[in-house]
């Protein structure tokens, strides 16, 4: 560190050009006094170290520390080793000059550390700065009354102690004002909201972190206009309107009592349903099947399926690993031929196993309207039995759920855990041939776990990953173009297994939600 007194050096005593005794550059240092210029005072009358300016190699200690005092070793002067409460009215005065002149300052500090101040001191010009000793008296007077009360915030600063080490002659003691380090909150963090807002619906809202002094919500970028804040952007609960459709990333800036500020965000996007949804039924037989090298199986020559998602409870929410508020049950079974299987899924959600992450609901138009978005409302494509749900009076035709389950390429125990993906469309009644088109739909998709393919677990940071990158979009669900598409293609990589499509035979019905509450 390099230090100088520009009021020794110059002759010019004036407060402008003298705000410390001391003028300190420090070129390097540890992480509480990083390189940069501060503010410097004397410690003890007695030694010296010059005007400079001059460079020096320097030891650095906390004035706060209790150990202060055997730190800094024997050998200087008796007045220099003062208790934790002096420190502490010193750092009172460093943080409360109340424009006090810098020799004032610098006096009151040896009235409580390292005097006596010799009598020529206090002389004035020509030799020294002229002293205001009511100044003096009332920096002290205020140290001792309040000090006791106060704590450093951020924003404050704290003396910094420092020793020049030195083989010849023993160097006078300085303070550094070094800013106070600030103890932010790191757990600023906002959860996507459960259930996700319905697409162009106002007056939902989404909280930040509890005891903060000050919040400030924005959104920093919209896939559609009508993402708007409505109310309480100064607030720790923001009020919003959901756009039409498409995803928001809502910024929040907060600041706690020490004034330490903190920046989170969260993405998410809109239900394009008035309510939740759950889906019955399955299929006997269905031949699209896909299968990667992972697979050490043959290939199936035809799939089923079948259970229901979503009764009693049907909690949508884009990503919720282990999702306690999704129930059902589901299957998906793999034929080399009719009792013959070369793979088996399950997955269930009930009071004691809770393997589902995702659950969205959409209302998706027909096949022949793909430019438009189904008809939202209490009952999705009121008026068209082959867009679905109808008959069933349901808010949405296609659901979406992921989540984790049991998988075996035979019939026995399920020893292999999967992340899974399930589209769904409840379509047009039948689905044979002499059904009106379009047919329902359903495709699950299967990456395998604990192989050499994917060596990690479902709770691992991979698994979790992988989990939330197939998880419902729903900034995608309720697109015909990108209903099917996953959240994080790059990280989801290619599934091992990828079956289903149009169907050929048996049925799915979408149902409205049960209106079970959950737990």
């Amino acid at each position: 560190m390099q230090i100088s007194a520009p009021w020794f050096i110059t002759g010019d005593y004036t407060a402008a050009k003298n705000p410390a005794y001391f003028s300190a550059q420090v070129t390097s240092g540890p992480s509480e006094v990083p390189p940069g210029a501060y503010l410097g005072w004397c410690v003890d009358t007695t030694d010296n170290i010059g005007p400079g300016p001059a460079s020096f190699s320097a030891l650095f200690f906390a004035s706060c520390d209790p150990n202060l005092n055997s730190e800094l070793g024997p050998g200087y002067p008796s007045s220099v080793y003062v208790s934790p409460d002096v420190w502490h009215e010193i750092n009172y005065i460093l943080n409360h000059k109340n424009g006090a002149y810098f020799w004032n300052i610098q006096l009151a500090i040896w009235n409580l550390i390292g005097g006596p101040i010799p009598a020529e001191w206090l002389a004035g010009p020509p030799g020294f700065p002229a002293s205001d000793q009511n100044q003096v008296l009332a920096l002290l007077t205020a140290a001792q009354a309040n000090a006791a009360g106060w704590q450093p915030q951020c924003g404050d600063i704290t003396a910094i102690v420092v020793q020049i080490p030195s083989a010849t002659a023993r160097i006078q003691l300085l303070i550094l004002e070094v800013p106070c380090t600030c103890p932010c909150d790191p757990t600023c963090s906002l959860a996507v909201p459960s259930p996700l807002p319905v697409c162009g619906s106002a007056g939902n809202t989404l909280s930040g972190p509890d005891g903060m002094v000050s919040y400030q919500w924005t959104i920093v970028a919209a896939t559609d206009p009508f993402w708007q804040i409505t109310d309480g952007a100064d607030k720790q609960t923001v009020t919003y309107s959901a756009g039409a459709t498409g995803t928001a990333t809502f910024h929040l800036t907060t600041v706690n009592s020490l004034g330490c500020q903190k920046d989170c965000e969260v993405s998410f996007g809109c239900a394009m349903s008035q309510g939740g949804c759950r889906v019955t039924g399955g299929s006997n037989k269905q031949t699209n099947t896909f299968q990667g090298p992972c697979v050490l199986t043959i290939a199936p020559s035809f799939v089923s399926h079948g259970g229901q998602v979503g009764a009693s409870h049907a909690g949508e929410t884009e990503f919720t690993p282990y999702s306690p508020c999704i129930s059902g049950e589901w299957e998906h079974d793999r034929h080399l031929k009719q009792n013959s299987l070369v793979g088996v899924l399950h997955a269930a959600g009930n009071g004691s196993t809770n393997e589902f992450d995702s659950l969205l609901c959409a209302c998706l138009p027909c096949d022949t309207t793909p430019g438009v978005l189904g008809s939202v409302g209490e009952v999705c494509n009121p008026n068209d039995r082959n867009c679905g749900p109808l008959p069933s009076k349901a808010p949405a035709n296609k659901i979406c759920f992921s989540g984790v389950g049991d998988y075996s390429d035979t019939s026995g125990p399920k020893t292999i855990k999967a992340i899974f993906r399930v589209d769904i469309e409840d379509r047009s009644e039948g689905n044979s041939q002499a059904s009106a088109p379009p047919p329902d739909r359903y495709r699950i998709r299967i990456w395998l776990l604990g192989t050499t393919c994917r060596p990690f677990g479902p709770d691992s940071a991979q698994g979790l990953a992988l989990r939330f990158a197939v998880s419902a979009d729903g900034s995608k669900i309720a697109n015909l173009a990108t209903t099917e598409m996953l959240k994080l293609p790059a990280v989801a990589g290619a599934p091992d297994i990828d079956d289903g499509g149009d169907m050929i035979q048996g049925n799915h019905q979408i149902h409205p939600e049960t209106g079970a509450t959950c737990p």
